[in-house]
Order: structure tokens, then C-alpha cells, then sequence
């Protein structure tokens, strides 16, 4: 990813979480596994990931809503980063798109 910034990282004997967001081409993706025991006892697979996109129009809406200069991905990613961060980066990041009427794909698998 481009002008990526880690959200969220730990790591334990028993879970390894990482949360970057950032950009590929022009599509802003919040991605993120989770993987180790933790989740294996939770989700019955050692490794669970989720992302959001965020692309297309949607993009300008999201740099009018964060008061950036559109195309100034690494400003956007930097002033997201600042609201959005920690283990419920994912969550977050959905509820505060949702919230403002900006459109996005989630996955997780």
C-alpha cells in the first residue's frame, strides 16, 4: 500500500493483530488481520482478515468531510489516522462512514 500508516499492532505469544490504512492506486483500504490461538479458540481459524474500500466519488466526499485538498492522499490518510485508531480501528472506520453518508465495501474473511 501507498502512504500506509498502522492503526493498531500488537503482538502476544497468543495473537498477532495488525490495522494499516492506506492506499492502492486510488482506492483508500483499511486492512487488518488478526491471527494466532486467540483466534483460533474464537473463530475456529488462526487467522481472521477484514478490510474497507473506500473509492470512486466517495473518495471526494471523504476529503470535503476531513477539510483536505482532494488528492492529498497522505494528508487524508494522516487526518484519518488521527480519529480513527487502536484495536476497533475496523469498527470504527465503518461507524464513522456510516455516520457521514459515505459510501464503502467491507469484507472479512
Amino acid at each position: 500500500m501507498d502512504f500506509q500508516k498502522q492503526l493498531f499492532f500488537l503482538k502476544t505469544q497468543q495473537i498477532k493483530i495488525e490495522i494499516n490504512l492506506g492506499w492502492k492506486d486510488n482506492t483508500l483500504i483499511l486492512e487488518g488481520y488478526d491471527i494466532g490461538t486467540t483466534v483460533e479458540n474464537f473463530h475456529g481459524d488462526s487467522d481472521y482478515e477484514y478490510n474497507i474500500t473506500v473509492k470512486d466519488a466517495e473518495l471526494e466526499k471523504l476529503y470535503h468531510l476531513n477539510n483536505v485538498e482532494v488528492g492529498q492522499k497522505l494528508l487524508l490518510v494522516e487526518t484519518i489516522a488521527q480519529k480513527i485508531n487502536g484495536n476497533k480501528s475496523y469498527s470504527e472506520f465503518q461507524k464513522y462512514l456510516k455516520e457521514n453518508g459515505i459510501g464503502y465495501e467491507a469484507f472479512t474473511w
